[in-house]
């Protein structure tokens, strides 16, 4: 069973869709939201025997609560980016929200549940979590199942990439082709945050980018050392490429008309 640890605004949605090509529909199981603790998304499982694929916004362990092989695949992004693309994730999606009403620098400091500061060192530990998001028990787990042989894993700013190395290293069947869309907004770059948000973004997120860092650098060798795979690589994006090209005749009108029906 392949377990898809999504963390939250790295590029897991479009992974979501790129992984139907590769386990259908069958066999899937999608965690609800608010479910973390492997021992929780276990008891949801009707037959984990049956189960080729479980994905959702969970945390390490869920290998510990059933009787089935597991291997793991996630994503991990440059903290303060990520925490940005939360930000107005949220303010975007939910502009009647309380958080919606707060500035990033006030946002930051309100302490709504959506922002966790070093959640991508916290989901990859897997519980116990403790109090103190900061602890450096967290950040030790989650370095030694970054080396973990059952966990495989991308960098969002090398996305596609990523995506070729996990087709490798779990020996995916076919492409995990995706439909690209423009994901730009009329929100800031990072570069554009004033220079004290971002210092205390990763002030709060310390244990994210000793991670994310040493996440990076891991990364990097691992590809470095496949003979071929930059070419693998430019061959998928070419191929993205064309189908995107094809496929935004179908994605754009679907987008506007939501807009139009749910706006």
């Amino acid at each position: 069973m392949d377990i898809f640890l999504h963390i939250p605004k790295t590029g897991g949605m479009t992974i979501r869709t790129a992984t139907r090509w590769i386990y259908g529909w069958n066999g899937v199981h999608t965690t609800p939201k608010d479910v973390l603790h492997p021992k929780r998304v276990a008891s949801s499982l009707d037959d984990p025997e049956r189960m080729r694929l479980v994905r959702g916004h969970i945390a390490y362990g869920l290998h510990n609560h059933v009787s089935v092989p597991c291997r793991y695949f996630t994503m991990l992004r440059e903290p303060v980016s990520r925490v940005i693309s939360l930000y107005y994730y949220i303010k975007r999606g939910w502009p009647e929200s309380e958080a919606a009403s707060l500035s990033l620098e006030e946002y930051i400091e309100s302490g709504h549940h959506a922002y966790v500061p070093n959640d991508q060192t916290r989901r990859l530990a897997g519980p116990p979590f403790p109090d103190d998001s900061s602890a450096t028990s967290l950040l030790e787990r989650a370095q030694n199942h970054l080396q973990s042989s059952n966990l495989a894993f991308g960098i969002t700013e090398r996305f596609d990439a990523g995506l070729i190395y996990l087709k490798r290293q779990l020996e995916w069947p076919r492409q995990p082709l995706y439909v690209r869309t423009n994901t730009s907004s009329d929100r800031p770059t990072k570069e554009e945050i004033p220079p004290k948000v971002r210092k205390r973004i990763r002030d709060q997120n310390r244990l994210d980018v000793v991670l994310y860092d040493e996440a990076t650098e891991q990364f990097n060798a691992n590809v470095e050392a496949i003979s071929g795979f930059e070419k693998e690589v430019g061959q998928f994006q070419r191929t993205t490429t064309t189908i995107s090209t094809i496929g935004s005749f179908f994605v754009k009108p679907y987008q506007y008309t939501k807009e139009l029906l749910f706006s």
